[in-house]
């Protein structure tokens, strides 16, 4: 199965996504020329209450983090998993539609 785990950590201002090492080189080669970036931090003002769900951003930091459209990682990628690799545990995933 093509799977690609994004790690996300907390911090006080906001979330950071980032491939996990393993998927770094696999979307290199499933994405050859993409422009995929290591990491990328949404940030929310901590006064305002804001808080991020991840779920309600996934789709809009995959083709960031990967450098493709939604419809383009679909067709390579059955699934993208989004870790908290501090806990080892799987926060969302999301599946070919």
């Amino acid at each position: 199965m093509n799977s690609i785990q994004v790690d996300v950590s907390t911090q006080i201002g906001g979330m950071t996504f980032s491939l996990a090492p393993s998927s770094r080189k696999q979307v290199k080669e499933l994405f050859p020329n993409a422009f995929a970036v290591n990491s990328l931090f949404i940030a929310y003002d901590v006064k305002s209450e804001f808080e991020i769900h991840p779920g309600e951003l996934l789709m809009h930091v995959c083709p960031a983090l990967i450098g493709a459209s939604e419809e383009e990682i679909f067709k390579r990628v059955e699934e993208i998993r989004f870790v908290d690799p501090v806990k080892n545990k799987t926060l969302e995933t999301l599946k070919r539609p």
